[in-house]
């Protein structure tokens, strides 16, 4: 008799347990998308005065809108110019097999992001690309080119070395041993590193700040304008629509890994990026 109370205590508690962390996950979302509906916010009030909307119209046009385009478009370069760098980079590091290259490769990681635009700024400054968007995508792609080479260095196996063999003995030059080796070799992580690299980019504050001196305008830059000036409504759009990219490429991921659960059975793309962490 005991036992079965306390079992059913036991799942009585897990399910609160879990109720409560849904609840404190969901709140912050009901709470920005209940502050960006209406306008006419005036303390003490715990509502507003309208329920308009007018926070999402502006979100989408005028200097705001445009800096959303314009980040979307630096994310995006930042993520397919890193993947492409990283995995050149991680090729060149697994042939050399080089201690003193891996320690460089981890150097962007280990330090702020902050303290490295400020001792990039006078770089940027002397070739006369501080204050742009080129200079800011630089700074962003040396952080995403660190980790996407990080990440794709530990794919590579001692069947690869195997296989590539193969491949030249074969008759195969350099383009057959990408088809068919290094390719099918880091495919399961590519969507991973486009979507990282590009969050690393639309997140990004502190490069932005620096390097691009308050010229180069992105929506967490704006985000951040709109929270010192005090545009509530405006700031809380903002916030939700930095949070769509990484909530999309959360369930594009995780529908990557049940499809490749069900039909390779295999451990999907997260499960294989740990088993790859571990083996690093």
């Amino acid at each position: 008799m005991r036992s079965g109370s306390r079992s059913a205590g036991g799942v009585i508690g897990r399910c609160v347990l879990l109720l409560s962390v849904g609840v404190l996950c969901v709140l912050p979302y009901v709470v920005l998308v209940w502050l960006s509906c209406g306008s006419g916010w005036e303390w003490p009030r715990l509502v507003p005065l309208r329920l308009d909307g007018v926070a999402w119209q502006r979100a989408f046009s005028g200097s705001n809108g445009r800096a959303a385009w314009q980040g979307a478009g630096l994310s995006l370069a930042v993520a397919v110019c890193s993947t492409v760098w990283g995995l050149l980079i991680s090729r060149c590091w697994s042939e050399s097999g080089s201690g003193r290259f891996r320690v460089l490769l981890y150097l962007p990681l280990l330090t702020s992001p902050a303290i490295a635009a400020g001792c990039l700024f006078d770089l940027m400054a002397r070739i006369q690309l501080a204050g742009s968007w080129l200079g800011v995508f630089l700074v962003q792609s040396v952080y995403g080119t660190s980790f996407a080479a990080v990440l794709f260095a530990g794919v590579r196996e001692p069947s690869s070395w195997r296989r590539e063999q193969l491949v030249r003995t074969l008759g195969g030059g350099d383009v057959a041993v990408w088809r068919h080796v290094v390719l099918p070799d880091v495919r399961g992580l590519l969507p991973l590193c486009l979507f990282q690299t590009a969050l690393l980019s639309w997140l990004d504050y502190g490069l932005t700040t620096v390097v691009g001196g308050g010229r180069v305008q992105t929506l967490t830059m704006r985000l951040f304008s709109q929270i010192r000036e005090g545009g509530v409504s405006q700031a809380a759009a903002s916030s939700l629509l930095l949070t769509v990219p990484a909530l999309v490429a959360l369930l594009l991921l995780r529908w990557r890994d049940e499809g490749a659960v069900m039909t390779t059975g295999g451990p999907g793309l997260t499960g294989g990026l740990r088993r790859e962490l571990e083996r690093m």
